[in-house]
């Protein structure tokens, strides 16, 4: 049988504080001098904790935890200690203090929106892209105290990117400025779209009315679930800065933005741009419309 392992002792620890606090003894020489492995002294130093409590302030040896004697095993010194260590590490944060995290799964505060589909009820075609027609929505908001924003609509298959600037953020403004978007587009190609919680889109269903669409609404707090749109969002940031006023900007000025970021490339598209994957999907729903013995389906 191998050699068997036992804690060191409490003269064994306090040796192993002379001999490197007072000698400075190297860990093999620590070894050495009291016979037990390199691995076993390192470690023993390795957990030595710095107590501010001690007047000298020396080093004070670990006690593991099947140790129940000392006054280092007192649940108010423990606590006492754990305090202190936070606070001293406090200071090595970006910001000097304790981050806050959000907690997983908050749940919405309400039924807000009257007629809301989960994204659950979603068909599973959309969640796949291999649809063509499903859009993301959202809405961007400009800098205080203008109350303009815009709307963006992100098509999920060709990543084009639709916007138009609304006077605020009201669910008719919203409505309004959805039937705008969505108006001349084919119907084949704008079968539903999948909104965040936000109140603006309460109207959903005069836009689902008038446009023979349908509406889903994605998880709270689950950006992720409109991952297209939170990028294109991105994008229009990257010309439009959080903290940028609407309050001048011309819809024709929007619509420059949007049109070159429809027109940059991207490697997920096989390095196509947007617009040129909308217009080969366009085409195919052209070319189906065309074939009298091929129907459009909403969903694929």
């Amino acid at each position: 049988m191998g050699q068997q392992y036992s804690h060191l002792s409490s003269d064994e620890r306090i040796l192993i504080e002379k001999l490197h606090c007072e000698q400075h003894l190297s860990v093999r020489k620590i070894a050495e001098e009291i016979g037990r492995d390199k691995s076993t002294v390192s470690r023993e130093l390795r957990r030595g904790l710095w107590f501010a409590s001690n007047e000298n302030g020396s080093y004070r040896p670990y006690r593991p935890k099947r140790l129940k004697t000392g006054p280092w095993t007192l649940g108010s010194f423990y606590s006492a200690l754990a305090a202190q260590r936070k606070a001293d590490l406090r200071q090595y944060l970006a910001r000097g203090r304790k981050h806050r995290t959000r907690k997983k799964g908050r749940k919405a505060k309400g039924p807000r929106i009257p007629m809301r589909v989960p994204i659950a009820d979603r068909p599973e075609a959309v969640g796949s892209r291999k649809g063509f027609g499903h859009f993301e929505s959202d809405t961007v908001v400009g800098a205080a105290p203008s109350r303009r924003c815009m709307n963006t609509q992100v098509e999920r298959r060709s990543r084009r990117l639709f916007a138009r600037l609304v006077d605020d953020k009201s669910a008719s403004a919203t409505a309004r400025a959805e039937y705008e978007i969505f108006k001349d587009i084919p119907p084949a190609a704008r079968v539903d779209r999948t909104w965040d919680n936000g109140t603006e889109a309460s109207l959903h269903m005069l836009v689902d009315e008038a446009l023979g669409m349908l509406t889903y609404f994605a998880d709270p707090y689950s950006s992720w679930q409109r991952g297209s749109n939170e990028n294109r969002n991105g994008r229009i940031r990257r010309y439009l800065p959080k903290g940028t006023g609407f309050e001048d900007l011309a819809q024709e000025d929007l619509d420059a933005i949007v049109g070159e970021i429809n027109d940059t490339p991207m490697k997920l598209l096989g390095y196509k741009t947007p617009n040129e994957v909308w217009d080969e999907e366009i085409a195919k729903l052209q070319s189906k419309a065309a074939s009298p013995n091929t129907s459009v389906a909403l969903t694929n």
